[in-house]
C-alpha cells in the first residue's frame, strides 16, 4: 500500500480575532447589565415568589450567555458563515448567507 503524502488534512484558514464580533459581544453584555440593573430597581411587593423582576432577569441572563458565546467565537476567529432561513408568506423559503 502506498500513501499519498500530498493528501493531508487541510484545515480552514484562520482569520484571527474578529473585531466586529467583540464589539457585538460587548454591546450585548452592556445591554444585559442595563436590563439587570433596571430590573433590580423595580419596586413591587409580591406575595408569591415571582414578581415583575423575573422576566427582565431571564432576558438579561440570556443576553449574557449570547455575549459570552459571541465573544468566544470572535476570539477563535471562526470563519464559518451562518446561514439563515427566512420563511415568507408564500410558503417558499429564502436563504441568506452572511
Amino acid at each position: 500500500m502506498t500513501t499519498d503524502r500530498g493528501a493531508q488534512d487541510i484545515k480552514p484558514a484562520r482569520r484571527g480575532v474578529d473585531r466586529a464580533g467583540i464589539v457585538i459581544a460587548i454591546a450585548l453584555a452592556l445591554l444585559a447589565a442595563v436590563i439587570a440593573i433596571d430590573a433590580s430597581r423595580i419596586q413591587a411587593s409580591v406575595t408569591y415568589g415571582m414578581g415583575p423582576q423575573a422576566v427582565p432577569y431571564v432576558i438579561a441572563i440570556g443576553l449574557g450567555v449570547l455575549a459570552v458565546g459571541n465573544l468566544i467565537k470572535a476570539l477563535r476567529g471562526d470563519s464559518r458563515s451562518a446561514r439563515i432561513w427566512i420563511s415568507v408568506p408564500s410558503g417558499s423559503c429564502l436563504q441568506a448567507s452572511r
